[in-house]
Order: C-alpha cells, then sequence, then structure tokens
C-alpha cells in the first residue's frame, strides 16, 4: 500500500510540473532559512530556526535539518519541480519537492511524506 502511495505521489507530482510554467532558476541561488514547518496544514514539533538550504549557482545545495541532519550535492530544476540526491549518504536517492512560490526573498515548497502532505516556508537570508 505505502509503495502505492508513493507512486500516487510521484505521478501527481509530474502532472502538476507539466502543467506548470518554468521558474526564474537563479531566484533560488542563495541562503534560505525556514520561518514555518507544516505537516497536514499544523506545524510540525521540528524547530523551524534549525532548518535550511543553501543553493548554488553551480548547481550544489546544503541542506540541514534539525541539529544534527544533514544533505548536500546536485539539484535541478525542471518546471516548478526541485531534484536533489544527498551524495552524503550512501543510498544516493533522488528526492523532489514542488515549488510552490519562489521570489527574491521568499521560497515555499510542498511535498508529500508517506502519503502526508508537508510545506515549508523559507526566506532569504543571503
Amino acid at each position: 500500500m505505502q509503495k502505492i502511495i508513493q507512486f500516487s505521489s510521484l505521478v501527481f507530482i509530474f502532472l502538476l510540473a507539466s502543467c506548470a510554467e518554468p521558474i526564474d532558476q537563479t531566484l533560488i541561488h542563495g541562503t534560505w532559512q525556514a520561518d514555518q514547518y507544516l505537516a497536514n496544514g499544523k506545524p510540525k514539533k521540528s524547530d523551524p530556526a534549525n532548518i535550511g538550504f543553501t543553493f548554488d549557482s553551480k548547481n550544489t545545495y546544503h541542506f540541514k535539518g534539525g541539529l544534527s541532519y544533514q544533505e548536500a550535492g546536485p539539484y535541478r530544476i525542471e518546471r516548478d519541480v526541485l531534484y536533489t540526491t544527498d551524495t552524503l549518504g550512501n543510498q544516493r536517492i533522488e528526492k523532489a519537492v514542488r515549488i510552490a512560490y519562489i521570489s527574491a526573498d521568499s521560497l515555499h515548497f510542498k511535498m508529500n511524506n508517506n502519503g502526508i502532505p508537508e510545506e515549508i516556508i523559507l526566506h532569504k537570508t543571503k
């Protein structure tokens, strides 16, 4: 059942991506700090102050999630979907999140975590 949900989530993301207009990919360059982290529209127990991303113009990213979790590696954007591949871990699984909104100072991700809709709202710090 979980595989069906994951597959359905990926199909949904791809359908959304096919309808979306391309975004200005240079807007993502910089350092981003989370203001809110929501699951099913409610704040998660994780402190958003411990969540952040850095994206550079060479298409590499760094993510910190919580006090000790980190990811880093290449990223790419297709339409409104951000794809990241963690090269710090052994599995090198590509993850996809939808960029729901991006501007020079605001970034809003929407994703699905095992059937639970999640959102991260960030602001640019650099």
